[in-house]
């Protein structure tokens, strides 16, 4: 699995180290399949958050993309989206990921072992009913990263 790991920064590097450490030692802990690059848009930062990064030993593939300090969070989440979107890589998937965010040490092993049961789970409804793949995949979503149990609905035949 490949995943886009999406940020945006503004003068929080403190903040912004720890979470990409977070990221790193938690993925170097479950010793995963998970293959990730990182596309980080600064704002326009003055605390030296951008020098921080460059000196910062995170030794993760990352592309740091700038911003002019008039993106906000969701214009820089945006303008990383879309970078990855135009990357030559494959994604599997989009993390959105907060810069206060510190994850857990199994964070990643959890997320690999979430994707592996949700495609046991769903294969059969998406063979069933293929015109509800929106749905379907709002379920997959939900199942992977809540403890909620999955919600079941009652299959009926089309046509």
């Amino acid at each position: 699995m490949n995943i886009a790991v999406l940020l945006t920064v503004y003068n929080r590097k403190e903040k912004t180290l720890r979470c990409l450490n977070s990221l790193k030692e938690s993925h170097s802990m479950a010793g995963s399949k998970i293959q990730y690059n990182v596309f980080l848009t600064d704002d326009g930062c003055t605390d030296g958050t951008s020098e921080a990064l460059e000196n910062a030993e995170l030794q993760m593939p990352m592309s740091v993309l700038k911003g002019n300090g008039s993106l906000y969070w969701n214009g820089g989440m945006i303008n990383s989206w879309s970078a990855a979107l135009q990357s030559e890589e494959h994604y599997d998937g989009y993390l959105w990921l907060n810069d206060d965010v510190v994850l857990y040490p199994d964070f990643w092993r959890d997320l690999s072992h979430a994707d592996l049961e949700s495609d046991k789970i769903f294969m059969t409804w998406e063979a069933l009913i293929p015109e509800d793949r929106w749905f379907i995949e709002a379920c997959k979503y939900y199942a992977r990263f809540t403890e909620k149990p999955i919600p079941t609905f009652p299959i009926q035949k089309r046509g």
